[in-house]
């Protein structure tokens, strides 16, 4: 038997390649048991049986590069030609060395196997059995590469221990610990806890009233002392003072103490804004006064000790104190005149808690929702794995039916609007975009045709690539779809082909209505006629989604939410602007800090003011995403307002540079615990052992969350923060394990994959994939490509436009006294009237 030959270019190639295409069949011929390693890792990974083949069958080895060098033994044969027994001899001699193979490796003696970690070795067994179980339905999957997993959810849970640790700093603490001597001071050898109940109300009552005198200085640290308790010292174990924390609280306040309390806090702040004397004392002021209210608020918040009507008789109080609407003004105050005596810090923490006591919490949110939508018989599809459309989407999709077969009527489904207004600016509001016309291969526009064609013309111009010679000559030939059929037919629907029957169908069955676009097109509509002259702007005709005319009694807690978001809406119109200035500045504040932290920069007392900045940070970003959750179940234009006016102050920028500074150190800013423990804490006792910054999470995830609303569905600013490079900002969150930072970042890469060119999309095809396993998709979804991007810019900025002036409309026609304090006025009078008046203008 003459041995296989290999041509020198081969050969050289081999000795080149050896390690990256696996034994050649010369090199298997020197030794049987070098050539175990393709063929037990074929033999091994896959069932023969499966794959439909039998282990005596001939030239199976599982090697690629086996088949790939088929040419060359082929040019060798011809060469070196032998007779018929050499070749049988040469497979039997085959078969023996593959049961050498095997048995060298049953018994041990050899294990070419390449060294791996213990996750991916146990991932690449679980694949194995896959594929010898014949799992049909696991079988198409693949491992996971594993993941560091952050374990945080957003919730509305209260920690007591925590919130209260961080609501004081360093040297707070310091000076709480004096409160129980200035409480002796003033009550020699009284200890509170111990008085008859008469005692009590007696002393607070006295405390209480000389907080409309000179003697409040020395009344509110004494109250603060009763509300923690009363304790020998400011140093305690939680679980002892917890509950004397909230039955002295509880105390205070059925003793009428918010009714004194908020007044001096007013008026305090008020003072502190033009005093040029006296600042120290009105800080602590403020601070005691902030400090006696957010120990309240912690206390009714938490549901197990405090029944419903005791915490609604405390909400009724604080919504005739107007406490949420002047907290908000104060964002107003302190951005036009930032001292430091006026506690901002203080001021945003308590709105912070104060919303989610009054309000609610997002939990409560997503309630209201479900019930405002159950009232509106707005229904909700139950299984998440079907997929839906919206109604703007299946009035667009029925047009192009319509068009294109006449004869055949789709369908119908609520709302049908007009959304080719073109004399109205409200056009641009949900502007559904047909699929982009696909060319065909030999790049002929067919939709450049102007004249409809009965009969198909052949294509005008050669192939842009050349065909194989079995189509040469071949003419293509086809019609313009977008034209309809003009022949008669006794029943035109037999022109319609099934699929497209089907597809109706299944679309009309899929179509979800939502609660947003529900208030949109019912403003809108209001919008248009006042646009045409045909009813008074100034009337309120949309009494859908007047909550306050609603009355329910299982869901009283739920209508009062509604109403009281409302209120605050009204209220704080011409303020919320500041508050968003405001917050947004905590955010470049933080951000300005977060190198030193991750490099360690930071020692000492400096460690306390980061600390403080990042608590900050977490209450100031849950005001901004709480408020848009609940404006948006209120009314959808509410929420654009907020999220305008979050985009106008540079938001998205903002949040695009705070992520990218900390680049791919995501994991270890999370991990970031020992910097962030409190260096002088109220519990004696240690907390439990944190594996994360939940801090740090919290604000995070509020970020993101606000970012994706900001954004949605709305090109001017999916453009923007396209411009600002964020892939690799969210590739480094999608490195984590954590739904709750999944879902928006998920959102936002949607939106802006499809301005993105095809360079970005093939740098980008992980974060693209993430989108298909793991993001919810519409029925009709042509965000990855299809879509008429030209058009989508060029119509931009007019969508913009039309939002906002919708929005104006809404506010001005609800709450036009609010809105005269921003400097807008409203002219009222018919539609002749205005005409007139415009004519006269121009003369």
């Amino acid at each position: 038997m003459s041995p296989r030959l290999l041509s020198k270019e081969a050969e050289l190639f081999e000795k080149a390649n050896i390690v990256d295409v696996g034994m050649q069949p010369n090199e298997f011929k020197k030794s049987p048991l070098l050539r175990h390693r393709s063929l037990s890792q074929s033999m091994e990974s896959l069932s023969l049986d499966h794959l439909g083949t039998h282990h005596h069958e001939a030239g199976f080895t599982g090697n690629a590069s086996a088949q790939d060098n088929s040419a060359n033994e082929e040019d060798a044969e011809k060469a070196n030609s032998s007779d018929g027994d050499d070749e049988e001899e040469d497979e039997e001699l085959n078969i023996d060395e593959v049961d050498a193979v095997n048995h060298a490796v049953e018994e041990g003696l050899v294990d070419n196997n390449l060294v791996v970690d213990e996750a991916y070795s146990h991932s690449l067994s679980e694949r194995a059995n896959q594929f010898l179980s014949h799992d049909s339905s696991s079988i198409m999957t693949f491992p996971e590469v594993p993941k560091p997993v952050v374990d945080y959810e957003l919730d509305d849970v209260i920690d007591m221990r925590r919130e209260l640790d961080d609501w004081f700093s360093a040297m707070e603490v310091d000076e709480l610990s004096t409160l129980p001597q200035r409480f002796q001071e003033a009550f020699p050898n009284i200890d509170f806890n111990r008085l008859p109940i008469n005692d009590q109300e007696a002393l607070v009552e006295q405390l209480i009233s000389e907080l409309n005198t000179e003697g409040c200085d020395v009344a509110l640290p004494n109250l603060v002392y009763i509300a923690f308790g009363a304790p020998s010292e400011m140093k305690f174990t939680f679980e002892d003072q917890v509950h004397i924390i909230r039955h002295n609280t509880m105390f205070l306040v059925r003793s009428k103490l918010i009714q004194k309390v908020i007044p001096l806090l007013k008026t305090t702040f008020k003072l502190a804004l033009i005093a040029d004397t006296g600042l120290v004392k009105l800080s602590k002021r403020i601070f005691m006064s902030c400090t006696l209210l957010y120990v309240v608020v912690l206390v009714y918040l938490d549901n197990n000790s405090v029944d419903d009507d005791e915490s609604e008789d405390l909400k009724k109080i604080i919504d005739e104190e107007e406490l949420l609407k002047f907290l908000i003004r104060c964002t107003d105050d302190w951005r036009w005149n930032s001292r430091a005596c006026l506690k901002i810090r203080n001021i945003i923490t308590l709105l912070s808690k104060l919303l989610q006591f009054q309000i609610g919490g997002f939990e409560k949110r997503r309630k209201a929702k479900e019930f405002i939508c159950e009232r509106l018989n707005i229904k909700k599809e139950d299984d998440p794995n079907k997929l839906t459309g919206s109604p703007v989407d299946f009035h667009l999709f029925r047009e192009e039916i319509i068009a294109r077969y006449p004869g055949y009527i789709p369908p119908a489904q609520y709302p049908a609007p007009n959304v080719d207004n073109p004399s109205s600016l409200s056009q641009f509001l949900t502007m559904p975009r047909p699929i982009q016309p696909t060319r065909n291969p030999n790049n002929v526009d067919t939709f450049s045709q102007q004249i409809h064609i009965a009969t198909p013309a052949p294509s005008p111009s050669p192939p842009t690539s050349p065909l194989s010679r079995s189509l040469k000559g071949k003419k293509i030939f086809r019609t313009n779809e977008s034209y309809p059929f003009i022949y008669p037919v006794e029943d035109d629907t037999k022109m319609v082909p099934d699929s497209i029957k089907e597809a109706s169908e299944l679309f009309a069955s899929r179509v979800q209505e939502k609660l947003s676009l529900k208030q949109l097109w019912a403003e809108r509509d209001i919008f248009v006629k006042q646009e045409r002259g045909w009813v008074d702007p100034v009337v309120d005709e949309n009494v859908d989604f007047d909550y306050s005319r609603w009355k329910s009694t299982q869901h009283q807690d739920l209508l009062d939410s509604l109403s009281r978001v409302e209120q605050l809406y009204k209220s704080s119109l011409s303020h919320l602007a500041s508050m968003v200035h405001v917050i947004i500045q905590l955010v470049v504040s933080s951000q300005n800090s977060m190198n030193l932290l991750l490099d360690k920069e930071v020692r000492g007392s400096d460690i306390d003011i980061l600390r403080t900045k990042e608590i900050l940070l977490k209450n100031a970003t849950s005001i901004l995403h709480l408020l848009l959750r609940w404006f948006k179940t209120n009314h959808i234009l509410q929420f654009e307002y907020l999220s305008g006016l979050i985009y106008d102050f540079n938001f998205l920028s903002v949040v695009i540079q705070y992520l990218n500074t900390m680049d791919t150190r995501l994991l270890d800013r999370i991990n970031l615990i020992d910097a962030y423990v409190p260096t002088n804490s109220l519990w004696v006792d240690n907390p439990a052992v944190e594996t994360i910054d939940k801090n740090f999470c919290c604000s995070l995830v509020n970020l993101l969350q606000i970012t994706s609303m900001v954004c949605q569905k709305k090109t001017q600013r999916i453009l923007s923060i396209s411009e600002l490079n964020p892939a690799p900002a969210l590739k480094n969150i999608l490195s984590l394990s954590n739904p709750s930072l999944w879902s928006p970042v998920l959102k936002i890469s949607k939106q802006i994959t499809s301005f993105n060119g095809k360079k970005w999309k093939a740098n980008n095809m992980d974060l693209i994939s993430m989108v298909y396993i793991h993001g919810k998709l519409d029925l009709k979804d042509n965000w990855l490509s299809g879509r008429d991007i030209d058009a989508e810019v060029a119509d931009a900025y007019g969508q913009e436009i039309a939002l906002r002036a919708l929005v104006q409309f809404f506010n001005s026609r609800r709450y036009g006294d609010t809105m005269k304090e921003l400097g807008y006025t409203s002219k009222r009078g018919d539609f002749f009237t205005r005409e007139i008046e415009l004519i006269s203008s121009d003369l």
